[in-house]
């Protein structure tokens, strides 16, 4: 198994290739013409190549080493300083239809549930392997397995904790939503339903009990909104405890 790093892709590329990967697609240039085809280029001797196809083959040739298993790096994709990897699950192919861009048309298909973006300068990311997440020619290979697989699986970690308080983060807010407003909600309309019975009240004289219930029904949503601390921090509790 190894590590293929590929150069960023030019601007006017940039967009089709990062598109691509979303699908599970890893792509490379050097393939503007039909015949850029490296499984028929590589069966032809030099003399029958025409200019263009000798270019190509000098310049991708090494694309028919990348096996199944692999890992595909591409550098400064979706953007600079960014990096988008993944492990290859069908080697080397081209597409016969020419696409938007008439380039970038060698491409592998990769496993998309290891696909991962990040930062190359992310903390994760080890000193060895940063430095070879940055531009040294059209492609080269990471040597340094153990140190990339260390970096990459702290980066899904730190991505799944990121998830995980997301959703945390988002119960709570809902929490909040129900424990505090509809409490509050009910001790409004409360006051307001009573408001308007006491300025219909002729003789200014008000009911006692009237009045005691409103006190009883506002103590008792007030009791409600107390609980919550408790719970809040119940969960502090438990994040400390993780």
């Amino acid at each position: 198994m190894n590590i293929w790093a590929f150069n960023k892709p030019n601007e006017s590329s940039l967009e089709f290739v990062t598109n691509s990967l979303q699908e599970g697609i890893s792509r490379f240039g050097w393939s503007y013409i039909d015949t850029a085809d490296l499984r028929e280029l590589q069966h032809k001797s030099w003399d029958d190549m025409s200019e263009d196809e000798l270019l190509i083959w000098s310049k991708t040739s090494f694309l028919l080493n990348i096996k199944k298993d692999d890992w595909i790096v591409h550098i400064n994709v979706p953007n600079w300083g960014m990096v988008t990897t993944g492990q290859v699950v069908k080697e080397y192919n081209f597409d016969k239809k020419d696409n938007e861009i008439s380039d970038f048309r060698h491409f592998f298909k990769l496993d998309k549930e290891t696909i991962i973006q990040f930062d190359r300068d992310n903390s994760n990311v080890l000193p060895s392997i940063n430095k070879k997440l940055k531009l040294r020619g059209r492609y080269w290979q990471i040597y340094a397995k153990k140190d990339f697989f260390t970096s990459i699986n702290s980066l899904k970690q730190d991505n799944y904790s990121n998830k995980f308080d997301k959703i945390v983060l988002t119960d709570f807010t809902e929490g909040i939503d129900h424990e505090l407003g509809q409490p509050i909600t009910n001790i409004r309309f409360e006051i307001q339903y009573f408001s308007k019975i006491f300025e219909e009240i002729q003789d200014e004289k008000i009911d006692k009990k009237q009045v005691l219930k409103i006190f009883s029904n506002i103590l008792t949503e007030t009791e409600r909104i107390g609980g919550y601390p408790r719970k809040v921090g119940q969960l502090s509790d438990t994040f400390k405890s993780v």
